[in-house]
């Protein structure tokens, strides 16, 4: 596996960056990706409507972000952990 260039300059750039791909978030036209605002369950006894649905903004994506990081942290302060962590990516 060929290693790729680093375009990012830190972490939190890079996680940003992979979040707004993976929910399609284009500040410029708006995203297409909205979020359920009820339990699923509610359409089951039909009290859903459009009006339940938000769309994701960038907020949405900076708390994901913030919320991956946390949990990236301990890995991010070992080198041993990076190693790791780059190993199982590579599989």
């Amino acid at each position: 596996m060929a290693k790729e260039k680093c375009v990012y300059e830190t972490v939190e750039q890079a996680v940003q960056e992979a979040l707004e791909d993976i929910f399609q978030l284009d500040l410029s036209n708006g995203s297409y990706l909205y979020e359920l605002g009820k339990v699923k369950e509610a359409f089951n006894i039909g009290t859903v409507t459009v009006d339940d649905f938000e769309e994701v903004t960038e907020e949405y994506v900076e708390e994901a972000k913030q919320k991956l990081l946390k949990a990236l942290k301990p890995f991010l302060n070992s080198s041993y952990n990076i190693s790791k962590a780059i190993h199982i990516l590579e599989r």
